[in-house]
């Protein structure tokens, strides 16, 4: 399915990926200033053995959704060897994928599992841009600030929740005279996906041994947006007062909401609602978001 966009020759401009000269130059100068070595022949190591199972540890629940989608979907439709990337949000590796031959060239410049690529320990790269900018990045060969990625063009971009919270980043990179445009309309495709599919298996594992009803769920979709705001804290365990407090409404006025909840609800009675005090807390906590 990935490579449907390709065949249909649906080519995007890269340039629009690209930042201009000026601003990688002004990243250069900040990588000079950091005192990062241009010439560096191995991407220095940032943690032990012990960091880097924790971060693998940390991200075996992102990395159980996607690794199916590269090693099943993605990567055995490339002609051309490319290096795969996956970081967590903090830049550190946590996934790599390539031939043998591209992998043993990396393992040889310290790029494996924990190897960090922010900027002040890799100078300018795609990663370290997305991270900055936080959105999709093409970075060409040259650009690159340290002269062991000066061979590779790449293109990375953040991995979202449907919040906007950053999960990871995911880089795709290549041989530098391998043209970008096509390759960025597959990483926007990729990563997308990814999103989709972590997504759909959140909400799935939202509901382990405990669960909802489904009559209740749909009671308590049909609340209006206050009834909501006195249900949460009337569950979280407020009184009428410290609820009428909270959301600057009267007492009697928390009261008839109070009541008018139950029916909603299809609580019938107080004993009820304790005996389901468990099923509605873990209501409000994953639907009342």
């Amino acid at each position: 399915m990935f490579f449907k966009i390709l065949e249909e020759n649906q080519y995007i401009y890269y340039e629009n990926y690209l930042l201009a000269p000026e601003i990688i130059s002004a990243f250069h100068k900040e990588c000079q200033e950091k005192k990062i070595r241009r010439r560096m022949k191995k991407v220095p190591p940032m943690l032990n053995t012990q960091g880097i199972s924790k971060i693998i540890e940390d991200s075996s629940r992102l990395l159980s959704m996607i690794k199916p989608i590269i090693e099943q979907e993605l990567y055995p439709n490339f002609v051309e060897e490319k290096l795969i990337i996956l970081c967590n949000n903090e830049g550190y590796i946590i996934y790599l994928m390539s031939s043998p031959k591209v992998l043993e060239l990396c393992y040889g410049l310290n790029i494996k599992l924990g190897t960090c690529f922010r900027e002040e320990v890799c100078g300018t790269n795609a990663i370290a841009l997305s991270m900055r900018y936080k959105r999709l990045i093409a970075v060409k060969g040259e650009q690159h600030y340290c002269d062991i990625f000066k061979g590779w063009n790449s293109i990375a971009a953040p991995i979202m929740t449907p919040k906007g919270k950053i999960i990871g980043y995911f880089n795709i990179s290549m041989d530098n005279r391998e043209k970008l445009g096509n390759i960025i309309a597959l990483a926007q495709l990729t990563v997308k996906y990814i999103e989709t599919v972590y997504m759909e298996k959140s909400s799935s594992e939202m509901l382990p041994s405990k669960s909802v009803s489904i009559e209740l769920l749909n009671n308590f979709r049909t609340l209006s947006k206050r009834e909501r705001e006195v249900f949460c804290l009337m569950v979280k365990g407020k009184t009428v007062t410290e609820t009428a407090e909270i959301i600057k409404i009267s007492y009697e006025t928390v009261k008839t909401y109070r009541k008018r909840l139950y029916n909603k609800m299809g609580i019938n009675s107080r004993n009820e609602y304790f005996e389901r005090i468990q099923e509605l807390r873990f209501l409000i906590e994953y639907y009342a978001k």
